[in-house]
């Protein structure tokens, strides 16, 4: 990757006897000289042209903002992900009563799901739920998950109060390897009907 900053380039590679990345060699083109970097297992880098950063995927267990120093790895980076607003009102006097998440459990995670009603209103509380697979066993916020299939696990969450009007705010908060979300589906019913 082509570090801007320090105006190097970075090539990740494997050590002797080594399958995966497990040092990162350097060539700065001002100094015109080579650095070796150790304990930066970079699988992936991507930049950022408008904040000039650049981000990588260690590994393949978490994100990180890349600094300079040597054998630094980086900050971890929580990732987030925001839906649409979507407006359940205008199909007449509907609500919504529940939501479905659709992970992938190809690997345990630790997501939180933020429901965001009614384009941020600030009198109806915000409503987070944490959803959770260890490899084992699913659950949302510590309750067992009854709907967990060997290629998906459908969290379902009950959707407190009368909201019309949603946005998802998505975060990948402790996962050792980033989650991956096949979908989400929210169910909206004509007031009365659960």
């Amino acid at each position: 990757w082509h570090d801007l900053q320090r105006q190097r380039v970075c090539f990740a590679v494997p050590g002797v006897g080594q399958t995966k990345n497990t040092m990162v060699l350097a060539y700065n083109y001002q100094t015109k000289g080579w650095t070796k970097f150790s304990g930066w297992n970079v699988e992936n880098v991507v930049y950022d042209p408008l904040a000039k950063l650049n981000y990588a995927i260690l590994d393949g267990t978490s994100m990180v903002l890349l600094h300079n120093g040597n054998t630094d790895g980086g900050t971890r980076i929580d990732n987030a992900y925001y839906t649409v607003y979507e407006d359940s009102g205008t199909w007449s006097r509907k609500r919504n009563v529940f939501l479905d998440v659709m992970m992938d459990p190809a690997h345990p995670y630790e997501v939180d799901v933020t429901l965001d009603t009614d384009f941020e209103d600030q009198t109806i509380p915000v409503q987070t739920y944490h959803l959770s697979f260890d490899g084992t066993t699913a659950k949302t916020d510590n309750e067992s998950v009854v709907m967990q299939g060997a290629k998906v696990i459908t969290h379902r969450i009950v959707v407190n109060g009368y909201s019309r009007h949603y946005g998802l705010v998505f975060e990948d908060t402790a996962s050792s390897y980033p989650a991956r979300i096949y979908g989400y589906r929210l169910e909206s019913r004509s007031y009365g009907i659960r």
